[in-house]
């Protein structure tokens, strides 16, 4: 059951990575739950409190943050999830597929194309 967990996990934190990538606070909460919820189902997550997230409630008397201020906190997550996998590419660590296959692709430049449809332009 731990192992189907994990990849549960993994799914829905890699399809979340297109909306963390363009800054977006809900995302980046949304991926740092996943991320907790992935640690305790191994045991290696803290236990009794809830993970730090981009988007807090005011329980402190604080004023709510901006949005300006959201959306910077979102870069600093996505920062550091960045190079966290570059330092893993930079060590050699081999990446897991996401699950599509490739897809091959050609390409003709637009100079040829009019060149055999006879246009010239």
């Amino acid at each position: 059951m731990r192992k189907l967990d994990n990849m549960r996990c993994e799914e829905m934190f890699m399809n979340l990575q297109p909306s963390v990538r363009k800054g977006d606070a809900r995302a980046v909460e949304v991926s740092v739950k996943v991320l907790d919820h992935k640690a305790k189902i191994n045991n290696y997550g803290p236990y009794g409190r809830r993970p730090e997230t981009a988007v807090q409630t005011n329980v402190s008397g604080q004023p709510p943050k901006s949005q300006a201020e959201l959306k910077n906190e979102a870069a600093m997550y996505f920062d550091l999830f960045r190079a966290g996998v570059q330092v893993l590419v930079d060590l050699g660590v081999p990446l897991p597929e996401l699950g599509r296959p490739s897809v091959e692709t050609t390409a003709t430049p637009a100079q040829q194309l009019e060149k055999k449809e006879g246009t010239g332009h």
